[in-house]
């Protein structure tokens, strides 16, 4: 909503309600959107918890675990890239 439609809807609310049951009106239309925001804001955090519930649950099960924040899977008691690196290649004859 533009600066032109919010002036256009005040003076309407103005000429339709009056310059004394303003403040009132906004006051009200003010707690009503900060209520739709609140419901609004609990209901996305339910349904977070709600996808990452089982997200969660999988973690748990999951047997591999991140490595080091790089964002490959790798077995709990394999060595990490880094340390393969220091290892020689084994050598043809």
């Amino acid at each position: 909503m533009g600066i032109t439609e919010i002036i256009l809807v005040l003076v309407v609310a103005l000429i339709v309600v009056g310059p004394e049951g303003l403040p009132d009106l906004l006051r009200t239309a003010g707690k009503v959107v900060r209520d739709l925001q609140s419901a609004g804001n609990t209901v996305m955090r339910e349904l977070t918890d709600v996808i990452d519930e089982p997200r969660r649950a999988l973690n748990e099960l999951n047997p591999l675990a991140p490595n080091s924040g790089t964002g490959t899977l790798q077995p709990k008691d394999s060595k990490p890239d880094s340390e393969h690196a220091s290892e020689e290649p084994p050598q043809e004859h």
